[in-house]
Protein backbone atom coordinates (compact mmCIF):
# COMPACT_ATOMS: atom_id res chain seq x y z
CA UNK A 1 0.00 0.00 0.00
CA UNK A 2 1.08 3.66 -0.55
CA UNK A 3 2.47 3.70 -4.14
CA UNK A 4 1.24 6.73 -4.75
CA UNK A 5 3.40 8.21 -1.36
CA UNK A 6 6.57 10.64 -3.14
CA UNK A 7 10.07 9.92 -1.97
CA UNK A 8 13.15 11.31 -4.04
CA UNK A 9 14.62 8.57 -6.17
CA UNK A 10 18.02 8.85 -4.85
CA UNK A 11 16.20 7.64 -1.22
CA UNK A 12 13.93 4.91 -3.58
CA UNK A 13 16.89 3.39 -5.07
CA UNK A 14 19.50 3.57 -1.53
CA UNK A 15 16.44 1.21 -0.29
CA UNK A 16 15.72 -0.51 -2.91
CA UNK A 17 18.47 -3.64 -2.33
CA UNK A 18 18.00 -3.42 1.64
CA UNK A 19 13.75 -3.82 1.49
CA UNK A 20 14.39 -6.71 -0.91
CA UNK A 21 16.11 -8.61 1.38
CA UNK A 22 13.27 -7.82 4.25
CA UNK A 23 10.79 -9.37 2.30
CA UNK A 24 12.68 -12.41 1.26
CA UNK A 25 13.51 -12.58 4.97
CA UNK A 26 9.81 -12.08 6.54
CA UNK A 27 8.42 -15.56 3.49
CA UNK A 28 11.91 -17.26 5.38
CA UNK A 29 12.64 -16.99 8.57
CA UNK A 30 8.85 -15.17 9.50
CA UNK A 31 6.75 -17.21 7.99
CA UNK A 32 5.59 -21.15 9.08
CA UNK A 33 4.90 -23.83 7.12
CA UNK A 34 1.31 -24.16 6.61
CA UNK A 35 1.09 -27.42 8.52
CA UNK A 36 2.97 -25.03 11.62
CA UNK A 37 0.34 -22.26 11.06
CA UNK A 38 -2.87 -24.74 11.09
CA UNK A 39 -1.36 -25.81 14.26
CA UNK A 40 -1.82 -22.45 15.98
CA UNK A 41 -4.47 -21.52 14.24
CA UNK A 42 -3.64 -19.37 11.61
CA UNK A 43 -4.42 -19.15 7.83
CA UNK A 44 -3.22 -21.23 5.69
CA UNK A 45 -1.26 -18.71 3.79
CA UNK A 46 1.07 -16.22 5.64
CA UNK A 47 0.21 -12.43 5.27
CA UNK A 48 2.96 -9.91 4.66
CA UNK A 49 2.64 -6.44 3.71
CA UNK A 50 4.66 -3.72 3.09
CA UNK A 51 3.10 -0.17 3.27
CA UNK A 52 4.34 3.41 3.03
CA UNK A 53 2.86 7.31 3.86
CA UNK A 54 3.85 10.70 4.75
CA UNK A 55 3.18 11.31 8.43
CA UNK A 56 3.96 14.94 9.27
CA UNK A 57 7.73 15.72 7.65
CA UNK A 58 8.68 12.23 7.00
CA UNK A 59 7.54 9.24 5.61
CA UNK A 60 6.67 5.74 7.05
CA UNK A 61 7.87 2.28 5.37
CA UNK A 62 6.31 -0.45 7.16
CA UNK A 63 7.41 -3.98 6.88
CA UNK A 64 4.96 -6.24 9.07
CA UNK A 65 3.92 -10.21 8.88
CA UNK A 66 2.07 -12.30 11.26
CA UNK A 67 4.69 -15.19 11.69
CA UNK A 68 6.61 -16.88 14.16
CA UNK A 69 8.02 -13.53 15.85
CA UNK A 70 11.19 -12.88 16.86
CA UNK A 71 12.38 -15.12 20.20
CA UNK A 72 14.54 -13.15 22.56
CA UNK A 73 16.03 -15.82 24.21
CA UNK A 74 16.96 -17.49 20.56
CA UNK A 75 18.59 -13.98 19.38
CA UNK A 76 20.73 -13.33 22.70
CA UNK A 77 21.81 -17.09 22.35
CA UNK A 78 23.01 -16.73 18.72
CA UNK A 79 24.63 -13.32 19.38
CA UNK A 80 26.51 -15.00 22.17
CA UNK A 81 27.75 -17.72 19.87
CA UNK A 82 29.27 -15.95 18.03
CA UNK A 83 30.85 -13.92 20.30
CA UNK A 84 28.31 -10.37 19.21
CA UNK A 85 27.71 -9.86 22.96
CA UNK A 86 28.81 -11.34 26.70
CA UNK A 87 26.34 -13.41 28.75
CA UNK A 88 24.97 -10.27 30.43
CA UNK A 89 24.59 -8.35 26.82
CA UNK A 90 21.08 -7.49 25.06
CA UNK A 91 19.07 -7.62 28.82
CA UNK A 92 15.57 -5.98 27.33
CA UNK A 93 13.56 -7.82 24.35
CA UNK A 94 13.62 -4.26 22.64
CA UNK A 95 17.51 -4.80 23.24
CA UNK A 96 17.39 -8.52 21.54
CA UNK A 97 15.44 -6.98 18.48
CA UNK A 98 18.14 -4.82 17.62
CA UNK A 99 20.94 -7.71 17.50
CA UNK A 100 19.55 -8.82 14.32
CA UNK A 101 21.39 -5.48 12.71
CA UNK A 102 24.41 -6.59 14.25
CA UNK A 103 26.68 -7.36 11.31
CA UNK A 104 27.63 -11.09 10.75
CA UNK A 105 24.29 -12.11 12.29
CA UNK A 106 21.80 -14.72 11.40
CA UNK A 107 19.59 -17.32 13.27
CA UNK A 108 19.78 -19.21 9.68
CA UNK A 109 22.68 -21.32 8.82
CA UNK A 110 21.12 -23.15 5.91
CA UNK A 111 21.43 -21.15 2.06
CA UNK A 112 17.52 -21.48 1.00
CA UNK A 113 16.28 -20.66 -2.40
CA UNK A 114 14.17 -17.60 -0.87
CA UNK A 115 16.41 -15.80 1.30
CA UNK A 116 19.77 -17.31 0.63
CA UNK A 117 22.44 -17.96 3.69
CA UNK A 118 20.69 -15.33 6.33
CA UNK A 119 20.71 -11.76 4.40
CA UNK A 120 22.82 -9.44 6.47
CA UNK A 121 19.78 -7.00 8.03
CA UNK A 122 23.30 -4.81 8.97
CA UNK A 123 23.02 -3.53 5.52
CA UNK A 124 19.33 -2.23 5.70
CA UNK A 125 20.04 -0.66 8.47
CA UNK A 126 23.28 1.31 7.14
CA UNK A 127 21.44 2.27 4.05
CA UNK A 128 18.82 3.76 6.51
CA UNK A 129 20.95 5.75 8.39
CA UNK A 130 22.31 6.75 5.67
CA UNK A 131 19.65 8.94 4.77
CA UNK A 132 19.50 9.76 7.67
CA UNK A 133 16.29 7.87 8.86
CA UNK A 134 15.57 5.36 11.88
CA UNK A 135 14.10 1.22 11.90
CA UNK A 136 12.43 0.14 14.65
CA UNK A 137 11.41 -3.83 15.47
CA UNK A 138 8.15 -4.84 17.49
CA UNK A 139 7.69 -8.62 17.63
CA UNK A 140 5.51 -10.78 19.57
CA UNK A 141 6.84 -14.68 19.90
CA UNK A 142 4.23 -16.24 17.73
CA UNK A 143 2.72 -13.73 15.98
CA UNK A 144 4.55 -11.99 13.79
CA UNK A 145 7.09 -8.81 13.58
CA UNK A 146 7.05 -5.07 12.35
CA UNK A 147 9.83 -3.45 10.72
CA UNK A 148 8.97 0.47 11.15
CA UNK A 149 11.56 2.52 8.94
CA UNK A 150 11.06 6.62 9.18
CA UNK A 151 13.00 8.92 6.75
CA UNK A 152 12.84 12.62 7.06
CA UNK A 153 11.35 15.05 3.75
CA UNK A 154 13.70 17.81 3.43
CA UNK A 155 12.58 17.37 -0.11
CA UNK A 156 10.24 20.04 -2.27
CA UNK A 157 8.15 19.40 -4.71
CA UNK A 158 8.62 22.59 -7.45
CA UNK A 159 6.49 22.80 -10.48
CA UNK A 160 8.96 23.40 -13.44
CA UNK A 161 9.88 24.06 -17.03
CA UNK A 162 12.51 21.13 -18.37
CA UNK A 163 14.78 22.29 -20.36
CA UNK A 164 18.17 21.12 -22.15
CA UNK A 165 21.11 22.75 -23.04
CA UNK A 166 24.74 21.69 -24.19
CA UNK A 167 23.98 18.22 -23.94
CA UNK A 168 22.46 18.96 -19.98
CA UNK A 169 18.91 18.29 -18.61
CA UNK A 170 18.11 21.52 -16.33
CA UNK A 171 14.68 22.54 -14.89
CA UNK A 172 14.17 25.97 -14.29
CA UNK A 173 11.34 27.26 -11.54
CA UNK A 174 7.59 27.65 -12.63
CA UNK A 175 7.20 30.68 -10.53
CA UNK A 176 10.39 32.75 -12.80
CA UNK A 177 8.99 31.99 -16.18
CA UNK A 178 6.53 34.12 -18.34
CA UNK A 179 6.64 32.94 -21.67
CA UNK A 180 8.85 30.95 -24.16
CA UNK A 181 10.08 32.57 -27.28
CA UNK A 182 11.22 31.78 -30.60
CA UNK A 183 15.12 33.27 -31.24
CA UNK A 184 15.69 34.94 -34.08
CA UNK A 185 19.68 34.03 -35.77
CA UNK A 186 20.61 37.81 -35.16
CA UNK A 187 19.95 39.71 -32.66
CA UNK A 188 20.21 43.63 -32.17
CA UNK A 189 23.66 44.25 -30.19
CA UNK A 190 23.48 46.94 -27.19
CA UNK A 191 27.27 47.81 -26.01
CA UNK A 192 28.00 43.98 -27.30
CA UNK A 193 25.29 42.23 -25.93
CA UNK A 194 22.63 40.84 -27.56
CA UNK A 195 18.96 42.51 -27.22
CA UNK A 196 15.50 41.40 -28.09
CA UNK A 197 12.55 43.02 -28.51
CA UNK A 198 9.16 41.29 -26.39
CA UNK A 199 6.19 42.90 -26.21
CA UNK A 200 7.91 45.88 -28.00
CA UNK A 201 9.95 46.10 -24.95
CA UNK A 202 14.28 45.06 -25.80
CA UNK A 203 15.25 42.74 -23.14
CA UNK A 204 18.58 41.54 -22.61
CA UNK A 205 19.16 37.81 -24.39
CA UNK A 206 21.19 35.32 -22.16
CA UNK A 207 22.87 32.21 -22.92
CA UNK A 208 22.30 29.47 -19.87
CA UNK A 209 25.27 27.53 -21.21
CA UNK A 210 27.43 30.15 -20.55
CA UNK A 211 25.91 31.41 -17.37
CA UNK A 212 26.67 27.62 -16.04
CA UNK A 213 30.15 27.47 -17.64
CA UNK A 214 29.21 24.96 -20.50
CA UNK A 215 30.33 24.51 -23.99
CA UNK A 216 29.24 26.79 -26.42
CA UNK A 217 25.73 25.21 -28.02
CA UNK A 218 23.22 26.75 -30.72
CA UNK A 219 20.34 28.12 -28.22
CA UNK A 220 17.38 29.13 -30.19
CA UNK A 221 14.40 29.33 -27.89
CA UNK A 222 13.84 31.77 -25.22
CA UNK A 223 12.32 31.77 -21.95
CA UNK A 224 11.42 35.47 -20.43
CA UNK A 225 12.62 35.74 -16.98
CA UNK A 226 10.34 37.53 -14.71
CA UNK A 227 13.39 39.35 -12.45
CA UNK A 228 13.33 42.56 -11.52
CA UNK A 229 15.29 43.81 -14.32
CA UNK A 230 13.56 41.32 -16.79
CA UNK A 231 15.28 39.02 -19.52
CA UNK A 232 15.21 36.65 -22.05
CA UNK A 233 17.36 33.28 -21.34
CA UNK A 234 18.87 31.14 -24.78
CA UNK A 235 18.48 27.22 -24.01
CA UNK A 236 18.62 24.54 -26.90
CA UNK A 237 15.14 23.20 -26.31
CA UNK A 238 11.76 23.67 -23.80
CA UNK A 239 11.06 20.06 -23.11
CA UNK A 240 7.57 20.42 -21.07
CA UNK A 241 6.50 20.59 -17.37
CA UNK A 242 6.86 18.59 -14.97
CA UNK A 243 6.32 18.86 -10.60
CA UNK A 244 9.84 17.88 -9.37
CA UNK A 245 10.82 15.97 -6.24
CA UNK A 246 13.80 18.51 -5.36
CA UNK A 247 16.93 17.28 -3.32
CA UNK A 248 19.30 19.93 -2.47
CA UNK A 249 22.83 20.09 -3.11
CA UNK A 250 24.22 19.08 0.02
CA UNK A 251 27.72 17.87 -0.07
CA UNK A 252 29.44 19.90 -3.76
CA UNK A 253 29.09 23.68 -4.77
CA UNK A 254 27.30 23.82 -8.47
CA UNK A 255 27.11 27.92 -9.45
CA UNK A 256 23.44 28.40 -10.22
CA UNK A 257 22.41 24.23 -9.29
CA UNK A 258 20.76 23.93 -6.02
CA UNK A 259 19.26 20.53 -6.61
CA UNK A 260 18.80 17.59 -8.15
CA UNK A 261 15.41 15.59 -9.20
CA UNK A 262 14.76 12.83 -11.47
CA UNK A 263 12.39 13.54 -14.67
CA UNK A 264 9.10 10.93 -15.14
CA UNK A 265 11.74 8.73 -17.16
CA UNK A 266 14.62 8.47 -14.73
CA UNK A 267 16.73 10.84 -16.30
CA UNK A 268 18.89 12.76 -13.71
CA UNK A 269 18.04 16.95 -13.73
CA UNK A 270 19.82 20.05 -12.44
CA UNK A 271 17.61 22.46 -10.77
CA UNK A 272 18.70 26.26 -11.54
CA UNK A 273 18.56 28.00 -8.49
CA UNK A 274 15.39 30.98 -8.15
CA UNK A 275 18.07 33.29 -7.01
CA UNK A 276 20.84 32.81 -9.50
CA UNK A 277 17.83 33.20 -12.15
CA UNK A 278 16.16 36.46 -10.29
CA UNK A 279 19.57 38.16 -10.39
CA UNK A 280 20.16 37.58 -13.96
CA UNK A 281 22.55 34.78 -15.21
CA UNK A 282 25.17 36.84 -14.46
CA UNK A 283 27.87 34.93 -15.89
CA UNK A 284 25.96 34.75 -18.77
CA UNK A 285 28.41 37.38 -20.88
CA UNK A 286 29.21 35.25 -23.63
CA UNK A 287 27.35 36.03 -27.18
CA UNK A 288 25.13 33.33 -28.40
CA UNK A 289 26.05 30.77 -30.37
Amino acid sequence: EGAETEVDRVVVDSLYDPLVPMLRNALDHGAESPQERAASGKPAKAFISLKAWQEANSVMIVLQDDGKGMDPDALRKKAFEKGLINEHGAPSDMEAYQLVFLPGFSTKELATSVSGRGVGMDVVKTAVEKNRGAIHIESTLGQGTRFAIRLPIELSIVPTMLVSTAGAALALPMAVVQRVVELPETFMMVGGAPVLKDQGIPLPVRSLAAALGYESCLERVGIVIAAAQPYILAVAAVDGTADLVIKPLTAIAVEGITGTARSAEGELVLVIGLTFLMEGCRGAARLLA
